[in-house]
């Protein structure tokens, strides 16, 4: 079948004329009703090499879409309806009545046109029929090219917006609605790669799904919650259970690809959202434009960074040693820092796993090495180290403390998609966050419960790297015992190493005075540090002794238990 319309020399000249110099569209439209007109009465059809001008590719609108709005807009000017049937006895040589009724459905469905009651001005008689919207209207008049092309949903863009604003803006919406918009969107973009995935063979639900999460991405939305698919898709509600059945038990199909991911709320509760992973982004949507990308990343880039956010280059170098059977341990942790390893760490794990981080526990004597371990893995491998302080996540408020938990994770996980690697993610002292939930007496013990459960939940599908430290393990609930992929435990130093630590603390001292003060201070690395710095203050401040002498002296003030000091306060008479 041939559409198309004959084209006056004096439209061509309009046509050809630079932008910013015609009144494009309205001309357009006014010059197409016309021989549209004249082809009705000629008895011809329009033919469609005739119609192969700018204005189809400018305005994304096929030649039978341009005559009709031609028509809808004439009639509209003048205050009138024209009916569908009207619509196809003035195109009836080049296009059926279907074809004209599937286009109108197809404009009213983009908002194109609206279904209007108009009254004839001859007659005035009621009259029924599609009218060119307001909105539209105005962007003819304008000559606003760019604002009429973006209706139509042509193009990954264009599609992710009409998803989001036919979709999910509303209030409730049957699964076939819902359907009848996606086949729309599938016959104007058959060649999307987010509609061609044959080897995902996903049904109507599933479908639904995937295209919300890549548009909540689209516009920003870190996460979809799935609590808005079961309140507002209407008439499903067992196919729905279905698909939540699936991806709770991790056996959903683009969940064990690795495409999406589930980031938690009260994952228990069902009260979770859906997030695309960056090879999901990759696979549903490799259409997107560069500039929408540099434009998210800035626009990530402009967050502040997590509070005790230290980056790579803030932390100072320092030299860790470490007895023969734990150095081992160390370099096993130095290797899986390592962004390479990492990467390669994740490869290998299953497409249903759900938990694809590191999460190390290092516990043991206090001074140890444990925290300044953590910090040097960070500078190591260059990645960014998110300090908690459990300060700042307790909250006198009701239900704030939750919140703030909740947000820690969101917090790194957009640091991670900020810098573009795992941040690690540090507990220092986390007894004070993992401590065991108890039986619930008071609202205290509620909300310390409901912070242990959120944090159990996060680190059941925790993607990234947790480093966390303690000093009493027994403390913690048993429940994180099995979060933990690694625990490492920090012995107090042997006499070998304890020689190796004063020599390094203290970088004059003779062998000999090293190894008496290793049999008589078998001190941890970090009360040797200690005493290293108030060596140097007694030097500054010039009031020291003999040099072995002030260190003798200042280890036997280092620690308090076992001091021959009487204590303050009263002793009662036996």
């Amino acid at each position: 079948m041939q559409i198309g319309c004959i084209l006056s020399p004096q439209f061509c000249i309009v046509m050809n004329a630079k932008n910013a110099d015609r009144p494009a569209l309205a001309t357009f439209l006014k010059e197409c009703y016309q021989l549209i007109i004249a082809s009705a009465y000629d008895d011809k059809p329009i033919m469609k090499h005739e119609l192969q001008d700018e204005f189809c590719k400018v305005l994304k609108f096929t030649p039978l879409e341009l005559m009709i709005l031609a028509a809808t807009y004439h009639y509209t000017r003048e205050g009138r309806c024209i009916t569908v049937r009207a619509l196809a006895e003035l195109v009836n040589k080049s296009a059926d009545f279907d074809e004209v009724d599937s286009t109108v459905d197809g404009l009213l469905r983009l908002g194109v046109l609206d279904h209007n009651r108009g009254r004839n001005r001859v007659t005035d008689d009621a009259e029924y029929g599609p009218m060119v919207k307001r909105k539209v209207m105005n962007h003819i008049r304008k000559n606003e090219e760019a604002e009429l092309a973006s209706i139509k949903p042509v193009g990954l863009t264009g599609v992710l917006e009409y998803a989001r604003q036919k979709l999910f803006d509303h209030d409730m919406l049957s699964l076939q609605e819902a359907m009848d918009e996606i086949n729309y969107l599938k016959m104007l973009n058959p060649e999307l790669t987010i509609f061609r995935d044959k080897e995902a063979h996903l049904d109507s639900v599933e479908e639904y799904i995937i295209l919300a999460i890549c548009a909540g991405y689209y516009t920003e939305q870190a996460a979809v919650p799935i609590t808005y698919f079961r309140r507002y898709l209407q008439y499903c509600r067992a196919e729905i259970s279905m698909v939540l059945h699936e991806i709770q038990s991790g056996l959903w199909g683009p969940m064990k690809r690795g495409f999406i991911v589930i980031k938690g709320e009260q994952f228990m509760d069902e009260e979770f959202s859906l997030e695309l992973t960056p090879e999901g982004i990759s696979h549903f949507m490799p259409e997107l434009p560069d500039q929408f990308k540099k434009r998210r990343q800035a626009l990530m880039n402009n967050h502040k960074l997590p509070k005790g956010t230290l980056l790579p280059d803030q932390i100072n170098k320092v030299k860790l040693l470490f007895d023969d059977e734990m150095l081992p341990v160390v370099n096993d942790l130095r290797a899986l820092v390592k962004p390479t390893f990492f990467k390669e760490y994740k490869k290998s794990l299953a497409p249903a796993d759900r938990m694809r981080g590191i999460t190390v526990l290092l516990h043991g004597h206090p001074g140890t090495g444990k925290t300044e371990l953590a910090l040097q893995l960070a500078r190591e491998s260059k990645r960014p180290l998110i300090e908690v302080n459990i300060a700042n996540i307790l909250s006198k408020w009701v239900g704030e403390s939750e919140q703030n938990t909740r947000k820690l994770f969101r917090d790194y996980d957009r640091l991670m998609d900020q810098q573009g690697r795992e941040p690690i993610l540090f507990l220092n002292e986390c007894d004070g966050l993992l401590s065991r939930r108890m039986e619930v007496n008071h609202s205290v013990d509620q909300m310390n419960n409901a912070m242990q459960n959120i944090v159990l939940d996060e680190l059941e599908r925790f993607r990234g790297i947790l480093l966390a430290t303690t000093n009493m393990t027994r403390n913690l609930d048993a429940a994180f015992e099995r979060r933990f992929l690694y625990k490492v435990f920090f012995r107090k130093p042997s006499h070998g190493l304890l020689v190796r630590l004063w020599k390094l603390s203290i970088p004059r001292m003779h062998d000999a005075d090293a190894a008496m003060l290793a049999e008589r201070f078998p001190y941890t690395p970090g009360e040797m540090r200690n005493v290293a710095r108030k060596v140097k203050l007694r030097h500054l401040l010039g009031n020291g002794k003999g040099y072995l002498d002030t260190v003798i002296a200042l280890c036997q003030e280092e620690r308090w238990t076992g001091s021959n000091e009487k204590p303050l306060g009263f002793k009662h008479a036996v």
